[in-house]
């Protein structure tokens, strides 16, 4: 009970934080992001609470390497594809084989989706 409080503390800290901090014309932060990102995982997939935030801070962390590779070209691309392998052997490690075998087969049927867009936007152009 203590315990759930003290997570219940913390998330309305993160959530008010987040929001008084926030500018409708600056972009969202990396944790406002990955705990979209998570919630969404957490019903898709049913993740546990400790899956749930192990996820969250490989996010996080991911999404910043992104934004500064962004905002600083002159960074090495490999830097941050290092480190999204990284992330994906972490991930492989904190899901079940169940829940990675359904990311699998969701990926293929999105990347099958856009083969088949990008075939009929190649005969529209025709």
């Amino acid at each position: 009970m203590k315990k759930s409080k003290q997570i219940l503390a913390f998330l309305f800290l993160l959530s008010s934080t987040i929001s008084f901090g926030q500018n409708k014309k600056t972009e969202k932060s990396p944790e406002l992001i990955a705990r979209k990102q998570v919630d969404k995982m957490e019903v898709k997939y049913k993740l546990t609470k400790e899956q749930k935030e192990s996820i969250y801070l490989l996010r996080v962390e991911e999404i910043e390497t992104i934004r500064k590779q962004k905002s600083n070209p002159e960074l090495e691309n490999e830097e941050v594809k290092e480190m999204i392998k990284k992330h994906k052997e972490e991930l492989k490690n904190i899901l079940t084989d169940q829940q990675l075998e359904q990311i699998k087969n969701e990926k293929a049927i999105r990347k099958k989706e856009h083969h088949q867009k990008e075939i009929i936007e190649k005969e529209y152009k025709k």
